[in-house]
C-alpha cells in the first residue's frame, strides 16, 4: 500500500510512504503534506510511524499510540 499526495494546482503526485506487508492504518497528513503519520505491524506489533515525503518508510515513533494531528511546527500530537 502506498499513500501519494496531489497537489490541486499542477496534478503533480509525490509518494510520501509505502509498506509491503500491512495496511496503513490512521494516517494521518500533514497541514503542508510533506509527512504522514500511521500505524503499521512491524515484527508482530501495531507501531505508530512518520515518514517524511518521498519515503518508502517511516521512523517509528511509539508502539501502541496513535497520532491525530500535526501541530503547526510539524510536530506530532
Amino acid at each position: 500500500m502506498e499513500v501519494h499526495v496531489r497537489d490541486m494546482a499542477t496534478g503533480q503526485e509525490s509518494l510520501i510512504a509505502a509498506s509491503g506487508t500491512f495496511p496503513f492504518l490512521f494516517p494521518v497528513l500533514s497541514p503542508d503534506g510533506s509527512k504522514v503519520a500511521y500505524m503499521d505491524r512491524r515484527e508482530g506489533k501495531l507501531v505508530t510511524s512518520v515518514a517524511e515525503s518521498g519515503s518508502s518508510s517511516g521512523r517509528m515513533e511509539c508502539e501502541g499510540c496513535l497520532v491525530r494531528a500535526f501541530f503547526p511546527d510539524l510536530k506530532t500530537s
